[in-house]
């Protein structure tokens, strides 16, 4: 028996097996039998093809041609944000105020959270904004004491690591507070510059953060990646021109981010 006819056995037997399967379990007519039996092989080879490649072509089109790759770190590197909102109400507690519903979005400093939350509030309030932030900063930093990284960014930060790139950490949190986090992730030495909110004018959703690290580490916006996953930060980075990938949480719709992001990871777990 040629190769041919060979070939043309196991083309079909494979095609048939596909099609009864489609007719069973999907769905489909019987008629569809005949059809399914032809170009089923050829869809379940583009299929594995497709899954074959998948990972080589999406690092290769990350990563082609940067040289630094920024990190938010709430909600990005870390999953903080349950510790967060605890420390909020918390203060809210015991300054006795009243009324104030989390309406904020996620992703602003906590000034600005403060702000938003007191803009409306007709009560009294005795103490400033700073001092909200302060209090609140405080009580983050006493609940969060186990600090760990989403999966993935100990694999990604080693992979990008190894091939020369540098890393860096964009945050609206103060930056004793972003040291601190750093610290107890045992993260310092894989950051080669660190900037946090109290250090520039304008706080995520603007975009000088993102310019003053590009800035810093003498590239210009086209070799540098950056990887986001709030709708705050994600306008902050897409502002800033520079290439941007959602670290998505499933809870907020995708149509809501501004468009340009590149890609949507439920984890860091490109590599993994």
């Amino acid at each position: 028996m040629s190769g041919l006819i060979i070939f043309a056995y196991s083309y079909l037997a494979v095609g048939l097996i596909y099609a009864l399967w489609i007719w069973l379990f999907a769905g489909a007519t019987f008629l569809s039998i005949p059809v399914n039996a032809v170009f089923g092989p050829i869809y379940i080879l583009g299929v594995l093809l497709h899954f074959l490649t998948w990972r080589k072509k999406t690092i290769y089109r990350v990563f082609q041609g940067k040289k630094v790759v920024i990190f938010d770190l709430d909600g990005t590197v870390i999953d903080s944000q349950t510790s967060w909102n605890d420390a909020m109400e918390n203060v809210k507690k015991r300054l006795g105020f009243v009324g104030l519903e989390r309406n904020y979005p996620s992703g602003l400093n906590v000034s600005d959270k403060w702000e938003f939350l007191l803009r409306d509030y007709s009560g009294p309030v005795n103490v400033s904004v700073a001092d909200l932030s302060k209090a609140t900063n405080d009580e983050f930093l006493k609940i969060y004491t186990e600090v760990e990284a989403r999966d993935g960014f100990w694999t990604l930060a080693r992979y990008l690591k190894e091939r020369g790139f540098k890393l860096a950490l964009a945050s609206n949190t103060e930056r004793y507070v972003v040291d601190e986090v750093v610290k107890r992730l045992e993260a310092g030495p894989v950051f080669d510059l660190i900037i946090a909110g109290d250090e520039v004018k304008h706080h995520k959703p603007h975009p000088e953060m993102y310019r003053v690290a590009v800035k810093k580490l003498e590239v210009s916006p086209k070799d540098a990646v950056i990887f986001e996953d709030s709708l705050i930060g994600t306008q902050a980075a897409i502002a800033s021109k520079i290439d941007t990938i959602v670290i998505w949480d499933e809870e907020i719709s995708k149509v809501l981010y501004p468009r340009g992001a590149a890609f949507f990871f439920v984890v860091l777990c490109l590599l993994c």
